[in-house]
């Protein structure tokens, strides 16, 4: 077999070979030359059982600096395990965060795997990129010791969640905590020693806690802290301060609902059902070592949580005051552009199908504007002021009453 990088003639190309002719990983010369996996990796490579006791153990102090960064990566959920190992992974594209991280790690053991799985669901040999050590003990801080840290600490622990975990949508910062603890922790540091606020949101499909920065100042002013670390970092600042091409997204779900139109004269006046096609669709910059605007697995589960969830089989009219007057797909697109913009500050736009040759397209304010006090579809029934006009009282005072029970015994008559 030819290697296509250096030309030499070799038995096989694995990453041995590679590491001394170009410092590719076999899955990044897959990736550059075009070739699948399934006719690189030999056999023998193939679903391999890792031996712990291959890895050589490390003795001696861990540094602080590893701790650290090991507390940081368990409190983001980065820190998994199996029967025999604690585990970091990474993605083909970040290969050089993953190598940064190993030689952080290095007096936990941690070692990197590139493993080659072949198996019935994805009928191709996959590689999977690890840092792996034998079980063991993990020195790792604890919140009370986290609690005593330095800002400069701090944001060394903030900064690598952000690299792992983190996502900027609409220029508002998303981070994902597996410890409640540890995120209230966080929550409460930032706010107290740096005026930067985080809020916690609702769950969408998983244990993990999601915050989100507060407002687009909160985002700005804790990126610009943690920028100097990110750019030590390798394949992580570009993702937060990088100019790339935009593009949008549109993920569809459907509901049915039943409604009515409150003092319409035609017959939708009278309760009726149908099925509503709802398009989402968001807008932003491209992660360039994600290749997503945004994962549409995220979205959907946004969409399903914050819409779906309200509305499908339901009656529009009971399900919001905002609709109870008029459930038109006018409102109820306001109403759901509410639903989602904490979840979707990226959102550009939404298209509502009543049915095939109905529809209504919206467009509504950003969150900034929305946290700015604006209210831009008031619900005309919970206005504070409806009920308090001196006409109305006059009115009403004047008006004879009518009784249910009259009304019902002259329909039976």
């Amino acid at each position: 077999m030819q290697c296509l990088e250096c030309k030499q003639e070799v038995p096989y190309i694995d990453n041995e070979h590679l590491a001394q002719c170009c410092g590719l990983t076999l899955q990044e010369y897959a990736l550059r030359h075009k070739l699948p996996l399934d006719i690189l990796v030999p056999p023998s490579q193939l679903n391999r059982q890792d031996n712990p006791a291959e890895y050589s153990l490390r003795q001696g102090r861990v540094s602080d600096d590893a701790k650290l960064t090991l507390s940081a990566l368990d409190a983001c959920g980065a820190v998994t395990s199996d029967e025999d190992f604690y585990i970091v992974s990474g993605e083909v594209r970040r290969l050089d965060l993953l190598f940064w991280l190993q030689q952080t790690l290095a007096d936990y053991g941690f070692e990197f795997r590139q493993e080659y799985i072949y198996n019935d669901e994805t009928h191709r040999v996959v590689a999977i990129n690890r840092l792996k050590t034998p079980k063991h003990s993990l020195d790792k801080y604890r919140i009370d010791e986290l609690e005593q840290c330095e800002n400069d600490d701090f944001l060394r622990f903030v900064a690598i969640a952000i690299a792992l975990k983190a996502e900027l949508y609409g220029g508002y910062l998303f981070l994902r905590y597996r410890d409640t603890q540890c995120a209230d922790w966080l929550c409460d540091r930032l706010k107290t020693s740096l005026k930067i606020e985080l809020i916690k949101l609702d769950t969408v499909g998983n244990e993990e806690i999601l915050l989100r920065s507060k407002t687009l100042a909160d985002s700005r002013t804790l990126l610009h802290l943690v920028e100097g670390i990110l750019n030590e970092m390798p394949c992580t600042s570009e993702r937060f301060y990088a100019t790339m091409p935009e593009a949008s997204l549109t993920k569809e779900l459907v509901f049915d609902a039943a409604h009515f139109i409150t003092d319409h004269p035609g017959s939708c006046a009278n309760l009726h059902g149908g099925r509503y096609k709802l398009h989402v669709t968001i807008s932003d910059a491209i992660d360039p070592y994600s290749g997503f605007v945004m994962d549409y697995g995220y979205l959907k589960k946004v969409i399903a949580k914050r819409v779906i969830k309200k509305l499908d089989h339901k009656s529009l009219n009971f399900s919001d005051a905002s609709l109870s007057w008029r459930s038109s797909t006018e409102l109820l697109s306001a109403f759901i552009w509410q639903q989602l913009i904490d979840y979707l500050p990226n959102l550009s736009e939404l298209l509502i199908y009543e049915t095939d040759s109905s529809y209504c397209r919206f467009r509504g304010p950003s969150l900034e504007t929305l946290q700015s006090g604006v209210e831009y579809m008031p619900s005309a029934f919970k206005q504070k002021q409806l009920g308090h006009s001196p006409l109305r009282r006059r009115v009403l005072k004047a008006s004879h009453p009518v009784h249910l029970d009259l009304v019902i015994n002259e329909n039976k008559e």
